[in-house]
């Protein structure tokens, strides 16, 4: 089986469960609670210091627990049902990893078809007022997504993980997946838009296979690409991701500058980077090859076969992606070794 594992708020559907909560307390009350929760998504503040707070302030009752229960399904995300059936077709199996509540949820996931739902229960007491909630549950605390990611994938032994979320704990699973996704319909927060293996603004949006003719023109934020590429997600290696966040915070320039140079690889005009790995580097004929042997004059940037070797061992250990263009522009050596 594969597994995709999505956020609720703010991905699934439209709306923050806890802000809606509070809204219930009156417009004060919302106010604060939203801005708690907008610093905790962003990273600006741990949810540890804000879980328990945010509830003592709001004291939920099962009453105002059901109404935002139904309001996640008023809110819902327009392609996610769609989108759902589309992933069960082609053999995924969806889980909601949530630090909402699970009471709250349920219903949204209920009519969405997804059994298994990863959250906050609440608990109420004989007349249905607040009585607390589960504080060992692994979302009330940062950390907690990854933790139930490992849970999961040691449970179910999935082929492959994939994370769909918007918020900096959805982000944290990025170390446990095979692809994480981010998602921006409803809130974009800049550093998970950074740092994503792709990013979305639909669900329906979810990267199609290299196969799909829509990935010629697909970009990391695109919203064209068919649900039915669900069936082959791009995946990733962990270090290989690893290695792309790492090569996200260089600048352009100082790629440019470390790059090695090459006397006989043929101009490539830059080209965007494409969202899905190449699947044959780049050939060069024998021709060219003989051609360059022969040649009587050397530009006076060029380098022995020597050099040239050691900067495209050095070239075959950059930072991902390993399908971007500096790594189809390695050095390539200026004498046919071949016997004739």
């Amino acid at each position: 089986m594969k597994l995709i594992v999505f956020d609720c708020d703010s991905t699934l559907s439209a709306i923050e469960g806890i802000d809606e909560l509070a809204r219930a307390r009156g417009q004060e009350t919302f106010e604060e609670i939203e801005a708690l929760t907008n610093a905790a998504m962003n990273g600006e503040v741990a949810i540890n210091d804000i879980f328990a707070r945010r509830l003592e302030i709001i004291r939920p009752d099962r009453a105002s627990c059901g109404q935002v229960g139904q309001l996640y399904i008023d809110q819902i995300e327009p392609t996610a049902a769609k989108t759902l059936e589309t992933l069960r077709a082609n053999g995924w199996t969806a889980v909601i990893v949530s630090g909402g509540f699970t009471q709250v949820i349920e219903p949204l996931a209920k009519h969405l078809g997804i059994d298994r739902v990863e959250a906050v229960p609440l608990h109420f007491a004989a007349d249905d007022s607040y009585a607390g909630f589960d504080t060992t549950a692994p979302p009330t605390r940062n950390g907690g997504k990854p933790e139930i990611i490992a849970q999961l994938k040691n449970e179910l032994q999935p082929e492959q993980t994939v994370m769909v979320g918007d918020g900096i704990s959805d982000l944290e699973t990025q170390g446990k997946v095979d692809l994480f996704i981010g998602f921006g319909r409803y809130a974009r927060r800049d550093r998970v838009a950074a740092e994503a293996d792709h990013f979305v603004t639909s669900l329906d949006a979810i990267p199609a296979p290299p196969s799909s003719k829509s990935t010629s023109t697909a970009t990391s934020t695109s919203t064209s690409v068919a649900p039915t590429g669900t069936s082959a997600l791009p995946m990733k290696s962990a270090s290989s991701r690893h290695s792309n966040n790492a090569a996200a915070k260089t600048s352009h320039a100082t790629s440019t500058q470390t790059k090695p140079s090459s006397t006989s690889s043929p101009p490539t005009a830059a080209a965007p980077r494409p969202i899905f790995p190449r699947k044959k580097p780049t050939k060069f004929s024998k021709n060219s090859k003989k051609n360059t042997a022969s040649a009587t004059t050397t530009p006076s940037h060029a380098t022995s076969p020597t050099t040239t070797g050691k900067a495209a061992s050095a070239s075959s250990t950059s930072s991902w992606p390993p399908y971007s263009t500096t790594r189809t522009r390695t050095g390539i050596p200026t004498t046919d070794t071949r016997p004739p």
